[in-house]
């Protein structure tokens, strides 16, 4: 039986950060992980009126069990739209969606993301990781965008070890 006197820990002490992000009325870009949660958590506290869009591209699914990723039929229980992912970039695109929760191997401090790999050699990485996923798509057409990840000094290097995201490259003028 859980204590429900215990203090928080660190994920769930994010979660609740990130749903206090959240407004009211919102449309909100979920992807898989605390990001579910804290959409969950915001939608069951102080924000009943949003709409959760699913990276896989359920649209504001009724309440039920804890979707266990993005691709989880949960995320379409009862939705009154199931679009392809495509679609579901697209309302990002076309400025229909008001905040975005991104996850992060690494970040660094011009923005740049690494959801790819752990190391300098491509072919050879330290670690694999799950690659872009939605993040590149995500953080290039959502305006309001929020790293989501615990916070130890090696997610920021310097320099990211693989781009996967852009954030403003090298800083200054730089472009992609």
């Amino acid at each position: 039986m859980q204590d429900l006197n215990a203090p928080a820990n660190p994920l769930e002490t994010l979660a609740y950060i990130i749903a206090q992000q959240i407004q009211d009325h919102s449309i909100v870009y979920i992807g898989t992980g605390i990001p579910m949660v804290a959409g969950i958590l915001a939608k069951k506290t102080h924000a009943p009126n949003i709409t959760l869009v699913y990276e896989s591209g359920g649209q504001d699914p009724i309440e039920g069990d804890m979707p266990w990723s993005v691709g989880c039929p949960f995320t379409w229980r009862k939705s009154p739209t199931v679009m392809e992912m495509s679609y579901s970039f697209a309302q990002c695109y076309n400025g229909y969606v008001d905040i975005g929760f991104l996850g992060f191997a690494q970040v660094d401090m011009y923005g740049n993301v690494n959801t790819h790999m752990i190391g300098k050699d491509y072919h050879h990485p330290k670690v694999r990781l799950t690659g872009s996923g939605g993040n590149n798509d995500l953080s290039s057409l959502t305006e309001k965008m929020v790293l989501v990840g615990l916070q130890t000094p090696d997610k920021f290097p310097e320099k990211v070890d693989f781009i996967t995201s852009v954030g403003h490259l090298t800083g200054g003028n730089s472009q992609p």
